[in-house]
């Protein structure tokens, strides 16, 4: 049975296939550190985890949770600095249990997705919280960006809970591996 988050299940499932131990992944928007400490799970010891945040208080807590075993930048995700990733993982919104006024926002995000088509070498993911005035404009342009993306390079899955209005949703980003010649 999934728990009260299903976004989040869903989006931990799709990780969980596509990272390998030694991998390098790039948490864009670290938060309280918990899917930071998931993906350090996956990469394990010989693998790489880079998180960002914007908020010292989300660095703090996430380096609280991981003991070290992240490389965390107090960075906004449009400046990633890393040439290649495997994953990246985005966890919008805002810092929960801190001020909910400081969120992301839709053009930083799409500059950096827009760079994380560059670099992934695998698979995005973005977790979307359309439950906020600003959460909702940056979901609305997330899914008008996904809609003009070529399908010859990613492949473009949504999941939604229809009845659940402006509940979160995740966009997976896979991308496709070219044919054998």
């Amino acid at each position: 049975m999934l728990s009260m988050k299903p976004h989040l299940v869903l989006a931990h499932h799709f990780w969980s296939e596509v990272v390998e131990p030694g991998d390098t992944v790039i948490d864009a928007t670290c938060g309280n550190g918990h899917d930071t400490l998931y993906l350090s799970s996956l990469v394990g010891k010989t693998g790489r985890v880079i998180g960002y945040d914007i908020q010292p208080e989300a660095i703090a807590a996430t380096k609280r949770r991981l003991e070290g075993a992240a490389e965390l930048k107090l960075l906004s995700h449009e400046q990633f600095e890393e040439p290649h990733a495997t994953l990246i993982v985005y966890n919008l919104g805002y810092l929960p249990g801190a001020n909910k006024r400081v969120t992301t926002a839709a053009k930083t995000t799409l500059q950096s997705v827009h760079h994380a088509l560059q670099i992934a070498s695998r698979a995005i993911s973005i977790l979307c919280y359309p439950g906020h005035e600003e959460g909702m404009h940056e979901a609305e342009q997330l899914l008008a960006w996904i809609s003009s993306l070529k399908e010859t390079y990613w492949d473009v899955s949504l999941h939604r809970w229809p009845l659940k209005r402006h509940s979160p949703f995740l966009i997976w980003l896979t991308k496709q591996t070219p044919p054998p010649s």
